[in-house]
């Protein structure tokens, strides 16, 4: 019998593109994208939060977030201000037009859950959660691996 692990790529790699499909659908109509959402939900918990911290806090690269954040200000969703502890960093903060939408925004991955958990008992539930846990942490731990072998 072959390795069921040589095929965890493949299925989160089908997880990972449908579930981009399914929220983009879902949120075109407030002219905002996956990528651009996945900040949103962020600030929905830290509200405020450096856009260094936010981040590493989302796992994304500087680059990546000054960009999503540059549409997100410009579309209105949020507002970038000078840290006033370090002039150097900027906070993120919300606008009313994106707390106007967290109900709706959040409904919607709570919705891309329901549709990966239908027919998973509590305990599947939790125990899928707790892998994919573990998953990230590895995937995260290898990168900062190769990263740290490069210097």
């Amino acid at each position: 019998m072959q390795n069921p692990n040589i095929y965890l790529g493949k299925y989160i790699s089908i997880i990972y593109r449908h579930g981009k499909i399914h929220i983009n659908e879902k949120i075109k109509q407030y002219g905002l994208s996956e990528g651009q959402a996945v900040y949103l939900m962020a600030l929905y918990h830290h509200d405020g939060i450096r856009q260094d911290d936010l981040c590493r806090g989302i796992n994304m690269d500087k680059g990546t977030t000054a960009k999503a954040l540059k549409k997100l200000e410009s579309s209105g969703y949020v507002l970038r201000k000078r840290d006033s502890s370090d002039r150097r960093a900027y906070r993120i903060y919300l606008t009313d037009k994106a707390i106007a939408l967290k109900g709706d925004i959040k409904s919607v991955y709570r919705g891309w859950t329901d549709v990966l958990a239908n027919e998973m008992s509590e305990t599947q539930r939790e125990s899928a959660l707790k892998l994919l846990k573990l998953m990230s942490e590895n995937a995260v731990n290898n990168t900062f691996e190769i990263h740290r072998n490069k210097e």
